[in-house]
């Protein structure tokens, strides 16, 4: 996702400024939280090789994942503007498949549990994970576990940048 004559973080501001356009232009779609999380890891300034989002629901002690991407599949072509081919490429994606299908126990029963957190990194293959955590609507909780490919200085807008997420339908 190269922009001529933009620096780094103009397109950083560039990429974050069109995803609410992006997202609503997929109303009526269920997994709009795959494209969204899809483009986030795809952009060049994030280095992010592989994602997993989940809800968590303290309330209700559960855990769903909603969805996950490995940048070693990637989609040919513009996703945002071929939402079924996109969804279908998903579907068949074992990463993505592995990740929706987890239904646990929550990871944020006061207080939030490390261990259980390795453990599902380590169900799913993640060399060397890292994890972020945010309040989402509803006292559920949004969960990212996450693998980068090379260190950022746009880590923050990352972070920043999951809270989209929490906009999205789960399935």
């Amino acid at each position: 996702m190269a922009h001529k004559g933009l620096d780094a973080p103009q397109r950083v501001l560039e990429f974050l400024s069109l995803l609410p356009q992006r997202i609503v232009t997929l109303h009526g779609v269920d997994n709009i939280a795959e494209f969204l999380l899809y483009d986030i890891c795809h952009h060049d300034n994030f280095a992010l090789q592989k994602a997993a989002f989940f809800v968590d629901s303290p309330e209700f002690n559960c855990m769903k994942g909603v969805a996950g991407i490995d940048c070693s599949n990637r989609f040919t072509g513009a996703h945002w503007e071929s939402p079924e081919n996109f969804t279908e490429h998903m579907n068949a994606c074992d990463f993505n498949k592995k990740v929706r299908t987890h239904e646990g126990k929550s990871i944020h029963n006061s207080p939030y549990d490390p261990v259980k957190a390795k453990e599902l990194s380590k169900q799913l293959d993640f060399k060397k994970p890292q994890y972020h955590s945010w309040s989402m609507k509803y006292g559920n909780r949004g969960f990212l576990v996450y693998e980068m490919s090379e260190t950022t200085d746009h880590h923050d807008h990352l972070l920043n940048s999951l809270h989209l997420l929490s906009f999205c339908p789960v399935f």
